[in-house]
């Protein structure tokens, strides 16, 4: 039964990703910072074919990331998921934007990655990482300044991943376009509907992503059929990227 680590696995993308993975036959370790969410998670899997265990933590905890990887050295897949977003503006920045994107964006999927590649580099294992960035790294959007940067970071990160540890350690990231998830939520209920709805007319598809449109593609990426791809980017975007 293979073994798969995701982050920010409590909600949205994430949450759907460890459903998904569960019921395909893996062992799945679900992170979260959420003990209530991940709670409520474990108990949706239940019935699955595989097993969902879960583990509450800060990732910016380079200790307690070190100790569930250790506890779960036999990981054979890490899905680097966890992030936000927050609209920015140049000229009049909130206190913390910057780090509160990039700490969370990068250097959570940097250190968790560290970690796992340490793992497979003494046990002379194979490995892969998947990182769920955005299509904003590659073509910012306004008021998304910082966010799009922060993604295009993670981009650049997960190449120079796939280039350094191969042929044993593969790296692949995957940008979402617009997905309903609950990190909308952040501009009100009212505000995210309008959102949601004016936003599914640029899709040529006709609608936004959903966080299973996102956890299909992360299953055939990790299964044996997609065994000769590294370093590269995966557009799930309805097709507002050839529009917009």
């Amino acid at each position: 039964m293979k073994k798969v680590v995701i982050t920010g696995a409590s909600s949205g993308i994430g949450r759907s990703a460890a459903l998904k993975f569960c019921a395909s036959g893996y062992s799945v370790v679900a992170l979260g910072r959420s003990e209530i969410k991940l709670a409520r998670l474990k108990e949706e899997a239940l019935g699955c074919s595989g097993k969902l265990s879960t583990e509450a933590c800060d990732l910016l905890d380079f200790k307690a990331v070190s100790s569930i990887l250790e506890k779960h050295h036999d990981l054979e897949i890490l899905i680097n998921n966890a992030g936000i977003y927050q609209r920015t503006d140049w000229l009049n920045p909130v206190l913390g934007e910057y780090e509160a994107l990039f700490d969370t964006n990068v250097k959570a999927a940097y250190l968790i990655s560290q970690c796992a590649i340490k793992t497979w580099k003494a046990q002379d294992s194979h490995g892969l990482i998947l990182h769920n960035a955005s299509t904003l790294g590659n073509k910012p959007a306004p008021f998304a300044g910082l966010y799009s940067a922060s993604k295009a970071a993670l981009l650049s990160l997960s190449k120079s991943i796939a280039m350094e540890f191969a042929p044993n350690i593969r790296s692949i990231a995957i940008l979402p376009g617009v997905i309903d998830t609950p990190i909308h939520q952040t501009m009100g209920e009212e505000k995210a509907l309008e959102f949601r709805k004016t936003m599914a007319g640029f899709h040529p598809l006709g609608r936004i992503g959903s966080p299973e449109d996102i956890s299909s593609l992360m299953l055939w990426l990790c299964s044996e059929e997609s065994q000769w791809i590294t370093g590269s980017e995966f557009v799930v975007d309805g097709g507002i990227s050839l529009v917009c």
